[in-house]
């Protein structure tokens, strides 16, 4: 039994606590690098983007966050010189891969931005309640400098989705008769 509680208690102040930095949900994240692109995404930078979209460094990743409420998503979208392509995972288990870059796309450096070009690589994945470890490796890509941006954003629902359809519909029309 003395051997059994040693052992346990020698695992206990041997063992390393797993570090992860905690991310905010709505705010946006850019993990840069400079060479070839790395395997797995770390700390990044901070700034804002020419349309006005704060971002800041992640530090090391994994990333944790905790969803409460549902109707999150997790944004991921390729950045600066396009051509980059992720994989994203929660504890080890990938949860999918971004999207190939189209061609056209050339540079972008906000998050905003970037996410509403359809040449540059992104991904959407869909976040229950729950507490997350998430990680993005680079599959794919060519350059010698590049960055990545995420975020967890709030995925609006159906129904207000339906009343911004209506509204723009309702100005469309009020617009027409003028």
């Amino acid at each position: 039994m003395r051997l059994i509680v040693l052992l346990v208690a020698l695992v206990l102040v041997i063992a390393v606590p797993a570090s992860a930095t905690a991310i905010l949900p709505g705010v946006w994240y850019g993990s840069i690098w400079s060479g070839p692109a790395p395997a797995t995404l770390g700390a990044g930078s901070s700034g804002t983007g020419p349309a006005g979209t704060a971002f800041f460094d992640p530090g090391a990743g994994p990333w944790t966050v905790t969803v409460v409420g549902g109707g999150y998503s997790l944004l991921v979208v390729d950045c600066c010189a396009s051509g980059d392509r992720f994989e994203v995972f929660n504890f080890g288990s990938s949860l999918g891969l971004t999207s190939a870059s189209a061609p056209g796309a050339t540079f972008c450096d906000d998050p905003v931005l970037c996410l509403a070009d359809p040449g540059f690589s992104q991904g959407s994945f869909p976040l229950a309640d729950g507490s997350y470890s998430l990680s993005i490796t680079t599959v794919s890509g060519s350059q010698d400098f590049g960055e990545a941006f995420f975020t967890v954003a709030a995925v609006p629902e159906p129904g207000t989705l339906g009343l911004v359809f209506l509204a723009g519909s309702a100005l469309l029309a009020f617009r027409r008769r003028l």
